[in-house]
């Protein structure tokens, strides 16, 4: 569940948007997946770079899902729905955030400075905590709200 599908998905037309939640996650009508993975952060599926905080912000004030929340949350809910409340996701980052790696990139490798393995620990957990809040709450509403 990356952001390229879900700005797809939410491109489709309501019908063929149906057609595809019965096809992977319906038990009887589909395949009945239970499982799905997502990105934390920008990922190569993600239509640009992005991370959850701003440059230099070690004290992660600026932390914010908010990219996530045009199409990716709105994907997961659903797909959390149609797999009846039975979807189990698995989170992963692509990369730290350019500015705690050692070539200030997001793209191109790098490393993680160690320096910044604490904040790292940290932003990887505050990532965490909102798709937790996300997958357990409005459940029922449809992906367009």
């Amino acid at each position: 569940m990356t952001d390229a599908s879900a700005e797809t998905f939410a491109k489709l037309p309501e019908n063929v948007q149906k057609e595809f939640l019965t096809a992977y996650y319906d038990h009887d009508k589909g395949i009945g997946y239970n499982f799905a993975r997502t990105n934390i952060g920008s990922c190569d599926f993600s239509s640009d770079s992005y991370s959850y905080v701003e440059d230099k912000d070690s004290l992660l004030r600026t932390f914010s899902i908010a990219h996530d929340e045009q199409y990716k949350i709105p994907f997961i809910k659903t797909g959390h729905h149609a797999a009846g409340g039975q979807l189990n996701m698995f989170a992963s980052p692509w990369s730290p955030p350019a500015w705690m790696k050692d070539n200030n990139s997001l793209l191109h490798g790098g490393k993680l400075l160690d320096r910044y393995k604490h904040d790292w620990a940290k932003y990887f957990l505050n990532s965490l905590k909102p798709m937790k809040k996300t997958r357990n709450s409005d459940l029922g509403r449809n992906h367009s709200e």
